[in-house]
């Protein structure tokens, strides 16, 4: 199961619209919809049902919504601590008395 699905599932619930949610998502709703079929395939479970031009949720879809959150909640403070790591690799910082930086801060940057 790939994350971009948990994703587009879950913008599909907000918006209760298979079409809007592929705008917001900047794809067509054709690879939308086999973007779902896929995941409701890996799954083995009904998500989703249509509904005229809308969509239902089933109830199964409900609870796999309220987890796909908690995951895409978890995947993104993931990515914020490794983004963060990684910044504070370039990132140079040290605390130092007024007479030190003033007389000898210069001469270890240039050192």
């Amino acid at each position: 199961m790939e994350i971009n699905r948990l994703k587009q599932f879950c913008a599909i619930v907000e918006t209760m619209n298979l079409r809007s949610a592929a705008i917001l998502l900047g794809m067509s709703p054709g690879a939308l919809s086999k973007a779902m079929k896929t995941l409701q395939d890996e799954l083995d479970v009904r998500l989703l049902n249509p509904q005229g031009r809308g969509i239902s949720v089933t109830d199964q879809g409900r609870r796999f919504y309220l987890n796909a959150q908690r995951v895409l909640e978890e995947f993104n403070q993931l990515l914020a601590g490794i983004k963060a790591v990684a910044e504070s690799r370039n990132t140079l910082r040290f605390a130092s008395f007024e007479p030190f930086t003033v007389y000898f801060a210069a001469l270890l940057i240039r050192d």
